[in-house]
């Protein structure tokens, strides 16, 4: 998919690298590049690399989903393109969200880090979701394991049901996030994880059984 398949992501990133080159001068040295469940930052990183490290990551995903092959633009029929593009501008948003909370408390001003990473992420778990149920069987792009990629039927299933696993998890942690249980973070990330690989698997035992 070539950058110009990306316009929303190109603008995001365009616009961090904007606000960083204005806030340079007034961040501080080091800058705070992680934070603990509590959303204390417990990792510092000096400049210049502590502060373009954000920009750079959104510049990165950009590259990233411009190297994934998609068919070409006249083929109406398959998606990928558009679906590629949306999952770029959510990857880019989150990251271009967690840089400005970022830039914030290290200008000294009160972000709930603790609540807001967590629901960030659910909030993008939520957008791959509803990408998933769309996304045609192929080697770049989905819940790619040696069942779905060898049988249609799985593919489809799998992701039929990792979609809705992605859209339920994240809008839990969403939720979960501002209710002070930021802990859930990583048994989320194990369920969308883990989930949709066993249900292949399970398809695939069960098929052969029959």
């Amino acid at each position: 998919m070539t950058l110009h398949r990306q316009p929303i992501s190109i603008a995001l990133s365009g616009g961090l690298w904007l606000l960083t080159g204005l806030l340079y001068r007034k961040l501080p040295d080091p800058i705070p590049t992680h934070f603990n469940l509590a959303g204390q930052a417990d990792g510092f990183a000096p400049k210049p690399w502590g502060v373009l490290i954000f920009p750079i990551m959104t510049t990165v995903v950009l590259l990233v989903f411009a190297l994934i092959p998609t068919p070409p633009q006249s083929d109406p029929q398959d998606e990928r393109p558009q679906i590629l593009s949306r999952l770029s501008a959510a990857v880019v948003m989150m990251l271009v969200a967690v840089s400005v909370a970022v830039y914030l408390v290290a200008l000294g001003q009160p972000v709930p880090m603790s609540k807001l990473i967590p629901s960030l992420l659910g909030l993008l778990l939520i957008a791959i979701g509803n990408e998933l149920g769309t996304v045609g069987r192929n080697r770049w792009v989905g819940i790619r394991t040696p069942w779905t990629l060898n049988d249609p039927e799985n593919w489809r299933k799998t992701h039929r049901l990792g979609s809705k696993v992605f859209v339920s998890v994240g809008g839990f942690l969403t939720v979960a996030a501002w209710m002070g249980a930021s802990w859930l973070l990583l048994p989320a990330v194990v369920t969308v994880a883990g989930v949709p690989v066993a249900y292949s698997y399970w398809l695939t035992r069960h098929k052969t059984i029959e």
